[in-house]
């Protein structure tokens, strides 16, 4: 179960940075410009990585049912200016050093402030997918509903609030005729 949390950030992360990662690599030198790539992904996946290990340790004595409350929660963040704010620093850029150790040392700490924007506006939609368990369908739910916030100019993020509030009221009968409590709804 952990090895899966760690490796979760692997999978969801890259596919959400593709803007930087192209920002990166056309403000990097020719030779040096995967590793410049490189350096920016693992910057921006330590963060997570770390979040991710810890959260999944902790959320093993959680019962499933709790993700309902985890993506209600994440759909009343979605309404917040904090999250607003979060979202805009997902797109920031900084200028790149372009040779020796600072080259290396700007692309981290661009990947990591990348990062530190991510958790600031994803944790919540990521704590309902750990409530979940990990659960495919609700990872791929909550990245297909990222990946369309961060290509949308103007993120419509009552919509997102009310996409997972619905979400959760499906975790939340699924996790309920699971454990069979299919009586109580």
């Amino acid at each position: 179960m952990l090895l899966f949390c760690g490796l979760m950030p692997v999978a969801m992360i890259p596919p959400l940075a593709v803007p930087l990662i192209r920002h990166v690599a056309v403000r990097s030198l020719v030779e040096r410009r995967h590793r410049a790539v490189m350096v920016f992904l693992l910057g921006t996946l330590a963060p997570w990585i770390f979040i991710a290990m810890a959260g999944g340790a902790a959320m093993r004595w959680l019962p499933t049912w709790m993700a309902a409350i985890g993506f209600v929660l994440a759909a009343l963040w979605q309404l917040t200016p904090q999250k607003r704010r979060a979202l805009r620093r997902c797109h920031r850029t900084f200028p790149l050093t372009l040779t020796g150790w600072g080259a290396h040392r700007d692309c981290f700490v661009h990947g990591t402030g990348y990062s530190m924007g991510c958790i600031g506006s994803c944790w919540a939609m990521m704590l309902g997918v750990m409530l979940a368990g990990h659960d495919p369908i609700a990872a791929v739910c909550v990245q297909g509903l990222a990946f369309v916030e961060r290509q949308t100019p103007t993120p419509r993020l009552g919509l997102s609030a009310a996409l997972l509030a619905g979400f959760a009221g499906v975790v939340a009968l699924s996790a309920t005729r699971h454990i069979g409590w299919s009586g109580v709804l």
